[in-house]
């Protein structure tokens, strides 16, 4: 325990005032690891960029950070750990940073903590990614992460429709024929409330507008299966879609 106190007034000292009192048992700053019978102290300061201090043979703290001890992704049980410590410890712009981590199961997670903590922040960090993989010099194309986290578009709670709308013309001129459909799919899968929405809103575009995205939005619609499929046909007139079976067999067969 004595060694303890030391590493905890080792860690806080640099974060706490000198009149303020520490517990060893706060671990506010710090997530507690187990690894091939060491304790591992781990202070995320990003998420690509961990500070980890370790217990030596005899159980004491090592004051200097140990580089040689990493915790990738692929050990999830140890890493998942420390993820749900930030979901806990940090604030959602800190956790947002772990969608560009290039592992599904990081993305997946992070995500499925987003749509619940911070819905109107996963939205728009979906629609700048979205926007900017417009530009075919983007900084995003060809990364695991922007791969995965279009696959995981449908756990995205799109329910403003101006940004769902946004996302299909994006979709429009994306030049890569993968992540459109990854978008698209992504849209399609969403709540059909949020979908109804968006058919609602593009009922109030112009009609060159409309006919620009039609032939999107009538794949939103076949895939969707919305009860009120002939109203919503309506609105976006009839550009040339198959039936949803050939849909995901053809266009989808290189994204699924």
């Amino acid at each position: 325990m004595h060694d303890m106190e030391a590493f905890a007034e080792y860690m806080h000292s640099y974060m706490r005032s000198s009149d303020e009192t520490v517990s060893v048992y706060d671990t506010r700053d710090y997530c507690v690891l187990e690894k091939d019978g060491q304790t591992l102290y781990v202070i995320p300061v990003s998420a690509h960029d961990w500070v980890i201090y370790a217990t030596d043979e005899s159980g004491r703290v090592v004051p200097i950070p140990n580089d040689d001890i990493r915790i990738p992704p692929d050990d999830w049980e140890r890493y998942k750990k420390v993820l749900d410590w930030c979901f806990y410890n940090r604030d959602a712009d800190f956790v947002v940073e772990f969608l560009r981590v290039p592992y599904r199961e990081v993305i997946y997670h992070t995500v499925k903590h987003l749509a619940i903590a911070a819905p109107e922040l996963l939205v728009r960090y979906a629609a700048a990614l979205i926007h900017d993989l417009t530009s075919p010099h983007s900084v995003h194309h060809n990364c695991l992460y922007t791969q995965y986290f279009l696959k995981l578009l449908y756990h995205v709670p799109i329910s403003d429709p101006e940004v769902f709308h946004a996302m299909v013309v994006s979709a429009l001129v994306i030049p890569d024929g993968p992540y459109r459909g990854y978008i698209l799919f992504g849209l399609a899968r969403q709540k059909d409330r949020y979908i109804e929405q968006a058919f609602e809103y593009l009922r109030t575009r112009s009609e060159s507008e409309r006919a620009a995205v039609a032939r999107l939005y009538g794949y939103i619609l076949e895939l969707s299966e919305l009860p009120n499929y002939h109203e919503y046909r309506r609105i976006i007139g009839h550009p040339n879609v198959p039936p949803a079976s050939v849909l995901v067999s053809k266009m989808f067969s290189r994204v699924l």
